[in-house]
């Protein structure tokens, strides 16, 4: 029927397609994944943007309790129970901004560069409330926070500082 070198040769050229196809298969996948990763990666900043943005409200209570240390009468954290309120709603965002951090929801990095010194300060500021807090609740409270703000405070800019 046909001679034995030409059905070789039909089989080399069908390996060899075959590996050619492959390549080009592992190509593609290899451009897709590039493209998730960084897809998944502006999706992972946009996120973190979002998130750092506090509002109003929470800011002015870090703003209000970090002014008051720098003043020199921070010891006075709480005087009314607005007051505590107040702490204790800025407590629980950076609570879950904490979270999402160290859960690698959002960017570390980014939240780092845009409220680094907010957070350690206000954590410096507000460890005596955190401690009373977790002192009177079975609950973990505001663990996350607690860890977030030590890894930030090791950083370089900050190992000389302390309230």
């Amino acid at each position: 029927m046909y001679p034995e070198f030409l059905i070789s040769a039909m089989a080399l050229m069908i390996s060899a397609l075959s590996a050619l196809a492959t390549l080009y298969l592992a190509q593609q996948l290899s451009i897709l994944r590039r493209t998730y990763l960084r897809e998944a990666k502006a999706s992972q900043m946009e996120r973190t943007l979002r998130a750092v943005q506090l509002p109003a409200e929470i800011s002015a209570t870090i703003d209000k309790l970090l002014y008051r240390a720098a003043r020199g009468d921070g010891d006075e954290l709480i005087v009314n129970a607005k007051e505590a309120i107040e702490i204790t709603a800025a407590l629980e965002f950076l609570e879950t901004l904490a979270t999402g951090v160290l859960s690698g929801v959002y960017d570390e990095d980014i939240a780092y560069s845009r409220l680094g010194d907010r957070v350690v300060y206000f954590y410096e500021v507000a460890k005596r409330f955190i401690y009373e807090s977790q002192s009177r609740s079975r609950a973990s409270l505001y663990v996350q926070l607690t860890q977030l703000a030590r890894t930030w405070q090791s950083r370089e800019r900050h190992s000389s500082y302390r309230f």
